[in-house]
């Protein structure tokens, strides 16, 4: 997983948003199609697209855009969880941590 430079900015509504960009590797030899979702402050969310289509034996970065509610989270750091879903099977599932950025 890698962060974009984009950290802690002010959209729609008071909302802050967090960009990142994930790496997504389908090893199976069909097509897949994979769901992400986040955790770990409340109100969170993928803002925007969170479902991503990868050929097969392919690797994909994907942007993926992640918001809370406003007085939400903590100033600074805090923890988040990506969790990265085969949409046609759900125990072809990955974890990742990271944090997501919250202004002063």
């Amino acid at each position: 997983m890698i962060r974009d430079s984009a950290l802690g900015r002010e959209v729609d509504e008071g909302m802050i948003e967090n960009g990142y960009r994930l790496q997504l590797i389908n090893p199976s030899e069909r097509p897949r199609a994979f769901r992400v979702t986040v955790s770990g402050i409340d109100t969170i969310f993928v803002a925007g697209e969170s479902r991503f289509e990868v050929g097969p034996a392919g690797v994909r970065m994907v942007p993926v855009a992640v918001r809370v509610q406003p007085g939400k989270g903590n100033p600074g750091s805090n923890k988040v969880s990506f969790r990265v879903e085969a949409v046609d099977d759900a125990t072809v599932a990955v974890e990742a941590h990271s944090t997501f950025f919250v202004p002063r």
